[in-house]
């Protein structure tokens, strides 16, 4: 992302010294080549009349002045949702808007489809369009003056999604004092998602996003998120709908992986499976193709990002990756198309958590893109005993850096099975993925003001191989209630605390499960451990105690934005809930 982000650094230098004569320099030059050698490569053995997927990326967007480009930033707020806003405000890492938000020049778009070429995807963060053209076509979209680059896009052959078949284990044994997790308890105990499911914590109110290839929306694994209406959109990318289940001619397994994996990350039904985030909000996204004949392309992964991300997801999980057009010199974390689009969205708040990919013991061997991401957690997979997948991709990435980042159960994970609404074990790094992001969901519903470096380099110190990682597991097997900071829960403690809103402007209410004879105590803290608010007083109804603070100390004086420690304490037995106020 490194270089991503000085190229806009350059930008903005140029923006600051063209300010007093209102002129502006939002302009790159042509590359020469305009068309990269691999290109060029294979546009010598195509027929003339023959089409296939190209990027074309455009040298600017048409403003030339600061005041234009004001205007145009202004623009931005009206093209994202209030919830993207409020996430790049908490979490992003520049300014709120910038070039990258600008969109596309419709008269370069408009050019382009003069030339007979048929436009799939326009991407205003990378500034260019995907187009399907022919060798005829593309020479004379190449003498356009606008016209940067032009590249390939990528394809590949999906195969090996869940590469080693079926494995049983054994379900936990009777009166676990959890949820009843049925078979997906061996998955979720190893990274330690039960203790933060017990202290209430199950991703409500944060937003994820699964970039795949279709879900079966009527399976049982989805029922509770559907009737409580926290499914907030969809869209599918390959037939340019609002519908991501299986549609008239799409292949019969078209839903299948998408399936596995969103009731991997937030599937419910209990005593047969839970997601880590069983309560978060979704976004659909079906943007690959699984139909043997037909090669999936990258341009709808980053149509896919760019659309999760103005619609204010928090997380995208993807188990998806690209390869057949690379070469592992090309996994430095900066060439790949769809590396450049996570990066970018991690630029923006957003975290993105991607699979490996299964290729170690292919000729391939390493990791996939967008996982060679910098910003990217890219996940491995392990067994039920810790030990690494076979096909489990490995590191390090082109440039030297360590991948995977973090590994997850992806040997014989339990999941839903779309075929006869069933549920059955799978592996593959697309298992382990969405374990991992869901974790991630946890750990912002804790603490909201965590910026996806901050999410990364919280699983990274917490991880089983923390202090020694390498180039097959990473940091290794990841910790959920070690990342998130909260102390560890006597069993004898039953009660269970919420606070909502979180984040919170005004005040925050906090609810306790209990009996009236309880011994309650409720106080607030500072992240420094010091008291702001002791002995909030509670009313009880309904078998909760109720109580609310309003975001003051016992001044009276409101408190400044930031991440507040609530204690309760039942009978001797303490719980912390972390709330975030921000206006």
């Amino acid at each position: 992302m490194r270089k991503i982000l000085i190229l806009f650094y350059i930008i903005f230098v140029l923006i600051s010294i063209s300010l007093a004569q209102d002129e502006i320099v939002l302009k790159y030059p042509p590359e020469i080549p305009k068309i990269d050698a691999k290109t060029k490569e294979f546009l010598d053995k195509l027929q003339p009349d023959s089409t296939t997927s190209f990027w074309v990326f455009f040298t600017d967007k048409g403003i030339f002045s600061y005041s234009v480009y004001k205007e145009a930033i202004e623009d931005c707020y009206s093209q994202i949702t209030p919830k993207a806003i409020q996430r790049r405000k908490l979490r992003g890492e520049k300014e709120l808007f910038d070039f990258t938000d600008i969109p596309v020049k419709t008269d370069y778009i408009e050019q382009i489809k003069r030339t007979g070429a048929k436009t799939l995807t326009v991407s205003k963060w990378l500034n260019g369009v995907s187009v399907e053209a022919s060798k005829t076509q593309l020479e004379r979209i190449f003498q356009f003056d606008f016209v940067r680059k032009i590249q390939k896009s990528v394809t590949f052959y999906k195969k090996n999604l869940f590469p080693e078949g079926k494995t049983f284990f054994e379900k936990p044994k009777e009166g676990y004092p959890f949820l009843n997790y049925g078979n997906s308890f061996a998955q979720l105990a190893q990274i330690h998602v039960p203790e933060l499911h017990r202290l209430g914590y199950s991703g409500k109110g944060v937003l994820v996003c699964i970039l795949d290839t279709g879900f079966k929306k009527n399976h049982p694994a989805f029922a509770k998120a559907l009737d409580e209406g926290r499914v907030l959109a969809e869209y599918d990318f390959i037939n340019q709908d609002n519908n991501t289940q299986n549609e008239p001619g799409d292949p019969p397994d078209q839903h299948n992986h998408g399936t596995s994996v969103w009731s991997t990350l937030g599937g419910e039904v209990d005593g047969e499976l839970y997601g880590p985030a069983y309560g978060a909000n979704f976004l659909l996204a079906k943007t690959e193709m699984v139909d043997s004949e037909i090669v999936a392309e990258e341009h709808n992964w980053v149509a896919g990002i760019e659309w999760a991300e103005s619609s204010g997801a928090d997380i995208v999980s993807s188990s998806l990756g690209y390869n057949l057009w690379y070469t592992y010199q090309d996994m430095d974390g900066n060439t790949a198309i769809t590396t450049q689009a996570a990066d970018l969205a991690v630029s923006k708040g957003v975290i993105v958590v991607n699979a490996a990919g299964n290729e170690r013991q292919s000729t391939w061997h390493y990791i996939i893109a967008p996982a060679d991401g910098d910003s990217v957690i890219a996940v491995g997979a392990v067994d039920r005993n810790g030990n690494l997948a076979s096909f489990s991709s490995v590191g390090p990435t082109y440039d030297g850096r360590i991948k995977p980042d973090v590994v997850a159960c992806g040997v014989g994970t339990y999941s839903a099975l779309a075929g006869n609404n069933d549920f059955g074990y799978l592996s593959g790094t697309s298992l382990s993925t969405p374990l991992v992001a869901g974790v991630c969901a946890l750990l912002l519903e804790v603490d909201s003001f965590l910026t996806p470096i901050q999410i990364r380099d919280t699983l990274w110190h917490t991880a089983s191989q923390a202090q020694n990682p390498d180039t097959l597991m990473g940091y290794g097997i990841i910790n959920a209630i070690k990342a998130s900071g909260l102390p560890y829960i006597p069993s004898d403690f039953k009660s269970k605390v919420f606070a909502y809103p979180n984040p919170f402007d005004k005040g925050v209410y906090i609810t306790v499960k209990g009996k009236k004879e309880d011994d309650l105590n409720i106080s607030v803290f500072n992240v420094a451990g010091e008291i702001i608010q002791k002995d909030l007083s509670s009313t009880f109804t309904d078998g909760n105690y109720i109580a609310t603070w309003n975001g003051k100390n016992a001044e009276e004086k409101e408190v400044a934005d930031g991440v507040y420690l609530i204690m309760v304490s039942v009978n001797g037995s303490s719980q912390i809930v972390k709330v975030a106020k921000v206006r």
